[in-house]
Protein backbone atom coordinates (compact mmCIF):
# COMPACT_ATOMS: atom_id res chain seq x y z
CA UNK A 1 0.00 0.00 0.00
CA UNK A 2 1.42 3.70 -0.78
CA UNK A 3 -0.13 6.72 0.74
CA UNK A 4 0.47 10.07 0.60
CA UNK A 5 -0.69 13.81 2.48
CA UNK A 6 -2.25 14.37 5.89
CA UNK A 7 -4.16 11.43 5.84
CA UNK A 8 -1.25 8.89 5.51
CA UNK A 9 -0.93 6.30 8.26
CA UNK A 10 1.72 7.87 10.92
CA UNK A 11 3.06 4.29 11.63
CA UNK A 12 2.52 5.03 15.49
CA UNK A 13 -0.14 2.81 15.76
CA UNK A 14 2.04 -0.73 15.84
CA UNK A 15 3.88 0.03 18.49
CA UNK A 16 3.68 -2.70 20.77
CA UNK A 17 3.14 -5.30 18.13
CA UNK A 18 4.93 -8.85 18.03
CA UNK A 19 8.62 -8.29 17.01
CA UNK A 20 8.08 -4.33 16.93
CA UNK A 21 10.83 -1.99 15.64
CA UNK A 22 11.69 1.46 14.62
CA UNK A 23 14.59 2.69 12.74
CA UNK A 24 15.57 6.06 12.01
CA UNK A 25 17.04 5.37 8.25
CA UNK A 26 18.04 7.48 4.93
CA UNK A 27 14.76 6.91 2.39
CA UNK A 28 15.80 8.42 -0.94
CA UNK A 29 18.41 10.77 0.47
CA UNK A 30 15.65 12.17 2.93
CA UNK A 31 15.22 11.28 6.53
CA UNK A 32 12.57 8.77 7.02
CA UNK A 33 11.55 5.75 9.31
CA UNK A 34 11.15 2.54 9.00
CA UNK A 35 8.91 0.05 10.95
CA UNK A 36 8.88 -4.04 11.35
CA UNK A 37 6.30 -5.97 13.19
CA UNK A 38 4.74 -9.35 12.86
CA UNK A 39 1.33 -10.69 12.87
CA UNK A 40 -0.14 -12.21 15.80
CA UNK A 41 -0.51 -15.45 14.51
CA UNK A 42 3.38 -15.26 13.04
CA UNK A 43 1.98 -15.80 9.83
CA UNK A 44 2.73 -12.64 8.21
CA UNK A 45 4.88 -9.55 9.14
CA UNK A 46 4.80 -5.96 7.95
CA UNK A 47 7.35 -3.68 6.67
CA UNK A 48 6.50 0.02 6.59
CA UNK A 49 8.21 3.02 5.93
CA UNK A 50 7.43 6.57 5.71
CA UNK A 51 9.21 9.85 4.81
CA UNK A 52 7.33 12.90 6.23
CA UNK A 53 9.27 15.48 3.64
CA UNK A 54 7.70 13.86 0.85
CA UNK A 55 4.50 14.90 2.15
CA UNK A 56 4.28 12.57 4.79
CA UNK A 57 4.97 9.23 2.09
CA UNK A 58 4.03 6.02 3.45
CA UNK A 59 4.66 2.45 2.15
CA UNK A 60 3.31 -0.42 3.81
CA UNK A 61 3.99 -4.25 2.69
CA UNK A 62 2.86 -7.14 4.05
CA UNK A 63 4.72 -10.53 3.28
CA UNK A 64 3.91 -14.07 4.26
CA UNK A 65 6.78 -15.69 6.91
CA UNK A 66 7.97 -17.90 4.00
CA UNK A 67 9.33 -14.59 1.80
CA UNK A 68 12.74 -13.32 3.32
CA UNK A 69 11.95 -10.18 5.15
CA UNK A 70 14.97 -8.78 3.18
CA UNK A 71 12.41 -8.64 0.12
CA UNK A 72 9.84 -6.43 1.88
CA UNK A 73 12.77 -4.10 3.18
CA UNK A 74 14.18 -3.35 -0.29
CA UNK A 75 10.82 -2.37 -1.30
CA UNK A 76 10.14 -0.01 1.06
CA UNK A 77 14.10 1.50 0.95
CA UNK A 78 13.54 1.97 -2.72
CA UNK A 79 12.06 5.39 -2.17
CA UNK A 80 13.20 8.09 -4.42
CA UNK A 81 11.64 11.91 -5.07
CA UNK A 82 10.74 11.68 -8.73
CA UNK A 83 11.51 14.89 -10.78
Amino acid sequence: MVDQGPFADSLDRYAGRPGYDLRDEDLGGRPGRVVRFRSDDGATYTVCAQVPDLDRLTVVVTADRSVPEQVPLEIVRSIRQST
